[in-house]
């Protein structure tokens, strides 16, 4: 299972139902390909996380890289894991304030860094994300 983590900038600001028109359509079309993961987007920027089969990120970056709806992609993590962190999500829309109010300040400080591009380092990033996941999950399960 490979992972991938990447941020860019939108060339124009995207409303709610932009937002979820691609949350949508990019999960229909990840869903055919064994592609998971979330997306974020606050004042202007994505933070997007996939997981799938290492070619198929690799294409499916590839494309997202060039499509023209944003540009400066940094991608800020990737590794090789054995088991999904987003087993359910085929590319799931979540709002930063969705994010605030289910994780608490502290975490949603840390995905702020990241979207700012404040990365320390891989380890960095795998602990914001596999923090955000356990809350989800166990919110989930009740």
């Amino acid at each position: 299972m490979y992972q991938l983590a990447y941020i860019s900038k939108a060339n124009n600001e995207f409303t709610l139902d932009e937002l979820t028109d691609l949350s949508i359509d990019a999960g229909m079309r990840n869903r055919q390909i064994d592609v998971t993961g979330m997306l974020v987007y606050h004042q202007g920027v994505f933070l997007q996380f996939l997981e799938g089969n290492e070619h198929t990120i690799g294409e499916l970056y590839e494309r997202i890289a060039n499509d023209p709806r944003h540009s400066d992609c940094q991608v800020i993590y990737t590794n090789e894991a054995t088991t999904r962190l987003f087993s359910n999500w085929f590319t799931h829309y979540l709002s930063f304030e969705y994010i605030k109010e289910i994780t608490g300040e502290e975490l949603a400080g840390d995905i702020a860094e990241l979207l700012a591009g404040e990365v320390e380092d891989e380890d960095h990033v795998e602990r914001v994300l596999n923090k955000f996941t356990s809350i989800v999950s166990s919110r989930q399960s009740d």
